[in-house]
């Protein structure tokens, strides 16, 4: 959870306050459903693997793909022991976890899972989901499928949503974003993780209750989960690397160009946002990103050429810049992570009309990926030239320039990312006015217009 400030503190103490009182409502009825023999040792077991679970994906760091045993145990445990079980799993292991946490981002958490697996639960009662470690009467595939598998998914699309609002909730009480552009960025990011472990949770429960193999399901569930967790971890741990190598590249493009320190990152935001609007696959994004934030990178390639003057668009500053997309490319073209980031940091500089360099290229003949990014970097160039950006002004300037400098469909897309709210929580640098920005628009327009001067 963000950092807190102080007068941020009592608000989202309350909303914890607000979230226990909730949990404790949902899930005080449900216990009758522990009544059943061996019902209290099952839920401890269960809480005991969500505990364990919860310190394996915490000392995971930076691993987003990581699998959540969590949600999968806290999932399962509905059909098992009921909406009180789903509560309890959720709301202890986050409690006393050994990881680090500010007192107010534990409580959020626990509170968060807690009402999260008493809401879900009374869900799948509701729907007339089978409670309970006893078998069923009749198990053909039609009541397996009435009584587990549509009330349990229906119930995981529920702990989804539920997630999706209430940390929409958190994070615009803590920070400057938006409740509607925090909920949609969850919304997007997670759902298909949910249906995934809906499927888990229910194969959990067929093979324990249905199968009557008790607790040995979890050793047929948990053991190959692990193994996949194994597998994205090291995955996981290759990217991490990448970052790095990435990041040690940004950092010399912005010690050889100090005034560029922080457009990188705030040039793959802003791509990301359009990413995002685009509905680009996991690869694509991934390859944004790398080329977002290394567009420049040829910028630090040696020249045997007179230096060029700051601020002053002279032969020697334009000869670099038309060059350095190429000399970026060839900079990075032994990294084989970054070979399709390669073609979009290539282009990032054609314009739609046809007269960007280096080569010319106009319309959709310009990857999609470099139409992105000359979105993302005339928003940026735009937006720190000013001290307080008005947002709604840069988007306009891109619209006029929509079909000329830029690709309509990639405008359009910011100006969606912006109505929800998602443009706002950036915060730009501002560089000093007499910088020569290459990525301004209007810089753009002067540079096309000299080009086409030396071709006659």
């Amino acid at each position: 959870m963000v950092a807190l400030a102080s007068r941020s503190w009592s608000r989202a103490a309350t909303y914890v306050a607000v979230l226990f009182v909730c949990t404790a409502l949902a899930a005080a009825p449900a216990a009758r459903y522990l009544s059943q023999p061996y019902s209290w040792a099952v839920l401890v077991i269960l809480t005991a693997i969500g505990w364990l679970a919860s310190e394996i994906r915490q000392n995971e760091v930076e691993n987003r793909s990581s699998v959540s045993f969590v949600a999968i145990v806290q999932s399962a445990a509905i059909p098992l022991v009921g909406p009180l079980g789903g509560a309890i799993i959720g709301l202890l292991p986050p409690l006393v976890t050994r990881v680090k946490q500010p007192p107010i981002a534990r409580a959020f958490n626990a509170t968060m899972s807690g009402t999260i697996g008493a809401v879900a639960g009374w869900v799948y009662v509701l729907l007339s989901g089978h409670v309970g470690l006893s078998r069923p009467a009749s198990v053909d595939i039609g009541d397996v499928v009435t009584q587990f598998l549509l009330p349990l998914m229906i119930a995981n699309i529920s702990m989804f949503c539920i997630n999706a609002v209430l940390l929409a909730g958190i994070v615009s009480i803590t920070s400057p974003a938006t409740f509607a552009a925090s909920f949609f960025s969850a919304i997007r990011s997670g759902w298909m993780t949910y249906v995934g472990y809906g499927v888990v949770a229910f194969l959990f429960a067929e093979l324990w209750v249905v199968e009557s193999l008790g607790a040995v399901a979890i050793l047929l569930i948990l053991a190959p989960l692990t193994l996949a967790q194994w597998s994205i971890s090291q995955q996981a741990a290759e990217r991490q690397i990448h970052y790095q190598t990435v990041a040690t590249l940004v950092a010399a493009v912005e010690a050889r160009h100090p005034t560029t320190r922080g457009t990188s990152q705030e040039v793959n935001q802003v791509s990301g946002l359009i990413g995002d609007e685009l509905k680009l696959r996991a690869r694509a994004k991934e390859a944004l990103r790398f080329a977002a934030v290394l567009r420049n990178v040829g910028l630090i390639a040696p020249v045997e050429r007179s230096p060029e003057v700051p601020g002053k668009l002279d032969g020697a500053t334009l000869e670099r810049i038309y060059e350095h997309p190429d000399r970026g490319v060839a900079m990075l073209s032994e990294i084989d992570f970054l070979r399709r980031s390669s073609e979009a940091i290539r282009f990032h500089h054609e314009r739609w009309d046809g007269g960007g360099y280096p080569n010319g290229l106009q319309g959709e003949a310009i990857p999609v990926l470099s139409r992105i990014i000359s979105v993302a970097d005339g928003y940026v160039a735009l937006a720190r030239k000013e001290e307080n950006i008005d947002v709604r002004s840069v988007i306009n300037s891109l619209r006029r320039r929509a079909g000329g400098q830029f690709d309509p469909e990639c405008v359009l897309a910011l100006e969606r990312a912006y109505q929800r709210g998602r443009l706002e929580t950036l915060r730009l640098s501002v560089p000093n006015p007499s910088d020569l920005d290459h990525a301004d628009p209007t810089i753009s327009d002067l540079m096309m217009l000299m080009r086409l001067g030396e071709q006659r």
